[in-house]
């Protein structure tokens, strides 16, 4: 459509010829919204299930009904939304992973029946995991799903209703926000889907939305969940030995017990489900060596504490497109202005790694982005509002910066979930983005009186550029080891203006570098 426009007698009016593909767009943007459903992290497609992939022929096999649906999104395959209800001469497919689900609530060699207490589905999805709970236990069920569409979906379309029953509570929330924030001692079984996001938790960020799900601190927080006895279900794609042996080790050291682990490798319900309990501990417990992810290094996909040599070559090239952007210039004027520049690399650097501080306050969801943008944002139009009142002294700015950032890297995240909301918001961007107010007065001081303009902010865009690549050091050394490397970016600009005098923009202009 938008093409027949284009081609229309250039003899049109610019007016109607504006009309005519506002039209052609929103009729577009209109049939794509049809055939998807959006939510907070994705785009979302449903088809029906009625045949699924022989496990032995390889071939596709007709099941002469329709047995669930299929979610794909942003074109990448989800999960399935199945009727597992037993019927007579069922397909193996949905017998087996009936029979997973169903696991959970199994009897075990070495643990014991499940005690009193409610379950917890975290990762509740469309409801298969729901679903099996009301099927094998007539006990309260909580279920707990970050993205309401997925749920809604889930209300509207799953065969079995399961989040029709008056004994399932549905919470719209991040798993490891909804941990913090439950009562200890209530649970008799935590069960976690299929917890695969899909989805990074941010574009400025190298971390996933399931990544603090699946840390020793979250653990820890699921045996406080639980009554003595009770027990803990983990599903998980196992694909990799290595991922494999992590989260054996990741719950054996949380529970200090054997964690107990079911997989069929051959049928069609190919998960892994891993199994542990709140119990007192045996006399020994395997030793292994796997490396298990902490709230400072959340990494579960990263087999060892380095940058993936694709992410090296990204940032190489990132890093030589930006400062061959310095040859557009002039040859005379190609020059780097280094305290703006470190100042750029530190801003960035904050940002980045706040975002994902943050989400340790307010679960891996979009008001993570909001409260930090627009604290951000808040911020810096304080500092400029500041500077254009009171001239404050970069030295005392530097100091009360570096006292928030070492009060940051030392204050656990989690030490400011016991305030109300509002309060820990304004709590958090202050602790945690604080450095960006005293940074930006620097800022204010340093351009007020700055003649070569382009220089200086070309300057704080390169070094913006540094402090994004910096990120990528947390996956070998953690989000602690950021900040620190924020302080020295700052100390850096502190030394710079030290060694040319403090005198704002004046002084800046001749800190250069060739």
């Amino acid at each position: 459509t938008l093409l027949l426009v284009l081609m229309l007698p250039r003899r049109l009016p610019d007016g109607a010829l504006a009309a005519l593909l506002g039209v052609a767009l929103v009729a577009a943007t209109h049939a794509e919204s049809q055939r998807y459903v959006w939510s907070p992290y994705y785009r979302i497609s449903v088809e029906p299930l009625t045949r699924v992939v022989d496990a032995g022929t390889r071939g596709f096999v007709e099941l002469g009904e329709t047995v669930g649906h299929v979610l794909t999104v942003n074109n990448d395959f989800y999960q399935m939304m199945l009727d597992l209800r037993p019927r007579p001469r069922e397909h193996a497919f949905l017998s087996e992973w009936r029979s997973f689900y169903d696991a959970p609530y199994a009897d075990y060699t070495g643990m014991g029946a499940l005690p009193p207490g409610d379950v917890l589905v975290v990762g509740a999805g469309t409801g298969n995991d729901v679903a099996a709970a009301l099927r094998q236990t007539d006990r309260p069920v909580t279920a707990v799903e970050i993205d309401p569409a997925i749920a809604g979906l889930g209300q509207r379309l799953h065969a079995e209703r399961p989040y029709a029953d008056p004994r399932v509570t549905l919470v719209i929330d991040d798993a490891r926000s909804f941990f913090n924030r439950a009562p200890s001692g209530r649970y008799a079984l935590v069960v976690f889907g299929f917890l695969d996001s899909h989805r990074l938790l941010s574009a400025f960020s190298s971390v996933r939305l399931d990544n603090f799900v699946y840390t020793q601190e979250a653990m820890a927080e699921v045996r406080r969940l639980l009554v003595p006895g009770g027990r803990v279900a983990l599903s998980f794609a196992s694909n990799q030995v290595w991922i494999h042996e992590r989260i054996l080790a990741l719950l054996d050291r949380a529970f200090s017990r054997p964690t107990l682990f079911t997989r069929d490798r051959e049928g069609y319900a190919n998960g892994v489900l891993y199994l542990n309990e709140r119990a007192a501990p045996p006399a020994e417990i395997p030793r292994r060596r796997a490396l298990v992810p902490t709230d400072d290094w959340p990494f579960l996909y990263l087999r060892e504490r380095r940058i993936p040599g694709h992410n090296v070559f990204f940032l190489l090239v990132a890093m030589a497109m930006s400062a061959a952007a310095l040859l557009v210039l002039p040859r005379g004027e190609r020059r780097v202005r280094l305290p703006y520049f470190f100042l750029g690399a530190a801003f960035f650097l904050l940002e980045t790694s706040n975002v994902v501080r943050m989400a340790l306050l307010y679960g891996s969801t979009w008001w993570v982005n909001t409260v930090v943008f627009a604290g951000i944002l808040v911020l810096v139009l304080l500092g400029n509002l500041t500077a254009a009142r009171w001239r404050v002294p970069i030295g005392a700015c530097m100091a009360l910066l570096a006292a928030l950032i070492l009060a940051a890297a030392t204050l656990p995240a989690d030490a400011l979930l016991g305030l109300s909301p509002w309060a820990r918001a304004i709590a958090a961007v202050a602790l945690f983005l604080g450095p960006v107010y005293f940074g930006g007065l620097i800022f204010a001081r340093l351009i007020e009186n700055e003649t070569r303009l382009y220089e200086a902010y070309g300057s704080n865009v390169l070094g913006a550029v540094l402090g994004g690549t910096a990120e990528y050091l947390s996956l070998i050394l953690g989000f602690r080891f950021l900040l620190a490397v924020a302080l020295l970016f700052y100390l850096a600009v502190f030394l710079l203006l030290r060694r040319g005098g403090a005198g704002g923009g004046a002084a800046a202009a001749g800190l250069s570098s060739t």
